[in-house]
């Protein structure tokens, strides 16, 4: 019991890739000690589970044996199929059963003269023209919307297409994924030409991934709203199982988000706090908020923000804290980090654990507590060059960004995309191979808007 407490609490969000790859003689003492672990609790035995979170089983931070059953548990095998050809792909969730259509799906078509739509979005433009560019990813599947199944959106669709109105578009799909055939398949194969023109369904530039939801889970102040809402974020703060592992990095965005530019959001990902000689790379991105009142869901939220201030209290000055807050209704998450992928789940575990119906507070706690562990670990190691903090903490362009180029007159060629130095703020994230940071960056300096 005592060696599973500590196995787990090294390993919180179940196996690292390289623990998995271990000598089949340490899995097996391993299996010993899992046992009498977490992975033996019933995921609803609080006391068992001590304090520990358990997760959707669709989340990429769960436990393989011990999890809770999602409504993505099928899907996410759709939605990792269809991007695999997408270096980036962009996504939103809106499980709304009265969803009429998507804003910026709309904006999109309103904007592409060559898109043939009625007014609510929907149409069958290619969105590679003009303007449309920066409004979406290129990639035909690359922009992907998780909605209700039952939605007024999605049946409107199904009569567009000729699909009966009880037609479970999902399941269709699903069961297709689950006969190992290729729904993108090139060769000709007629089966997978008719799945992917009749049920990938396209609104505007996003391709719909329709989500059987449980009517009890309609979100509308009942006892199932906690359910609902972590339902509804859980592809938002844990990405990985639901996109191709050829994807590096996936941007989220509430569905009522618009992105004026998209360019500009690939470039800045490539900036790092100005410091010649040290590289950094960015793993996660969002937004400031523009004001500075809190609003609390729930009495558990407030309880939540009171708990965090104490803590905050205690550290002083050696905790970075503003009285602006984190703006989730977007954000860019790296696929490939590690050390962004944990940061993920404990943001996960502290929404569910407080069981509450707003994940910017447990955002900009966790934030601030990996940055104060840098911070930390820099002093225990007698490092003065605490590079990041410079400037009052706020951000700057490293001068040796590659995308940061000059033509043969010394203009930016990248112009249009650039953006202020001195905007955002960088918040440190505990690595031991390289200099990992998330960006706090206003959300109209990045060009995105309600």
């Amino acid at each position: 019991k005592l060696l599973a407490w500590h196995y787990d609490r090294l390993h919180p969000f179940g196996d690292l890739d390289e623990v998995q790859q271990q000598q089949q003689e340490k899995k097996k003492l391993k299996s010993v000690v899992v046992k009498a672990g977490i992975e033996s609790c019933s995921p609803f035995d609080k006391e068992c589970l001590q304090g520990t979170a358990i997760f959707p089983c669709a989340s990429d931070c769960a436990h393989a044996i011990n999890c809770i059953p999602s409504i993505y548990d099928d899907m996410s095998l759709v939605s990792s199929s269809i991007t695999r050809d997408c270096e980036n792909v962009m996504y939103t969730v809106d499980l709304n059963k009265d969803l009429n259509f998507i804003v910026s799906a709309a904006a999109w078509s309103s904007s592409t003269a060559t898109n043939q739509h009625d007014g609510n979005g929907d149409g069958n433009g290619d969105g590679n023209s003009g303007e449309n560019d920066l409004l979406s990813l290129p990639g035909e599947y690359c922009n992907v919307a998780f909605v209700n199944e039952n939605s007024p959106l999605v049946m409107r669709l199904k009569q567009m297409h000729g699909i009966e109105s009880n037609t479970n578009i999902g399941d269709e799909l699903i069961q297709f994924i689950k006969t190992s055939e290729d729904i993108l398949d090139t060769s000709g194969s007629s089966s997978s030409r008719n799945i992917k023109d009749k049920y990938l369904l396209k609104h505007g530039f996003w391709t719909l991934l329709p989500i059987s939801v449980d009517q009890s889970m309609d979100g509308n102040g009942n006892e199932n709203e906690n359910e609902h809402y972590i339902q509804s974020i859980l592809p938002k703060l844990s990405p990985t199982k639901f996109f191709s592992s050829n994807t590096k990095y996936v941007f989220y965005r509430d569905s009522n988000i618009h992105i004026k530019n998209v360019k500009k959001l690939l470039h800045i990902l490539q900036t790092q706090p100005n410091n010649k000689g040290i590289a950094a790379t960015t793993t996660m991105m969002t937004g400031a908020s523009s004001h500075a009142k809190k609003y609390f869901h729930s009495i558990s939220s407030s309880h939540q923000d009171k708990t965090y201030n104490a803590i905050r209290i205690a550290l002083g000055e050696r905790i970075l804290y503003d009285t602006h807050y984190i703006d989730t209704s977007w954000i860019v998450h790296s696929l490939s980090s590690t050390n962004a992928h944990s940061l993920r789940c404990d943001i996960f575990a502290e929404v569910i654990q407080w069981q509450v119906l707003d994940d910017s507070f447990a955002t900009d706690f966790i934030l601030s507590m990996n940055d104060f562990w840098s911070f930390t670990i820099k002093q225990w190691k007698n490092s003065r060059n605490l590079w990041w903090r410079l400037n009052d903490s706020y951000a700057t362009q490293s001068e040796e960004s590659p995308m940061k180029q000059k033509d043969e007159n010394g203009v930016d060629t990248d112009a249009d995309t650039d953006i202020d130095i001195n905007v955002g703020r960088w918040m440190a994230i505990p690595s031991i191979e390289k200099n990992e940071f998330v960006r706090i960056l206003p959300s109209t300096a990045a060009g995105v808007h309600v």
